[in-house]
């Protein structure tokens, strides 16, 4: 089994983790873009499919790796202090000590995401030049938008995408 140098450590790396880090980031990578570009839209459908493919992609890789038995999941307590801040709302709504259960449920469920997005960015993130090339691309990605944005400001007349009528 190969060892890598990674951050002044030394970890062994298994074919099969990488590939499905490998495809964890490019779908992650493929939902953020997604939750970037619908950050506009007020209906709950844009912020919804966002959290079902989180989740999705959370459910998938959790059975995949356990199916393996190869997953190592992060043991420091920051990590943690992140996966329980869904993890409170839950114990409210349990608790019956929130003032409205259906905004502490779509929090619920927006934390959650949230955890997921993190856990899944540690995964995808494992070694350094994995954190490189996510961090590149989401930067070429942005960079693409904010030019898309600045044109379409100037020059749409209050169109989207030089189109719709934004009213």
């Amino acid at each position: 089994m190969p060892f890598i140098a990674d951050a002044g450590k030394f970890n062994p790396v298994d074919n099969s983790l990488q590939q499905s880090s490998k495809v964890v980031a490019v779908c992650l990578f493929f939902l953020l873009v997604y939750a970037t570009g619908t950050a506009f839209v007020r209906d709950a459908w844009a912020l919804q499919s966002f959290q079902i493919g989180i989740f999705a992609l959370l459910g998938v890789y959790l059975v995949a790796g356990i199916h393996r038995g190869k997953e190592q999941f992060a043991q420091e307590w920051p990590a943690f202090l992140v996966y329980f801040i869904p993890l409170w709302g839950l114990i409210q709504v349990i608790a019956h000590t929130t003032s409205s259960t259906f905004e502490t449920r779509a929090a619920i469920l927006r934390w959650g995401a949230l955890a997921g997005v993190f856990f899944l960015t540690q995964v995808a993130g494992r070694e350094r030049t994995a954190r490189r090339n996510i961090l590149s691309a989401f930067l070429i990605f942005a960079t693409a938008m904010a030019v898309l944005c600045m044109t379409q400001l100037f020059t749409s007349d209050g169109k989207v995408l030089w189109i719709f009528d934004s009213g």
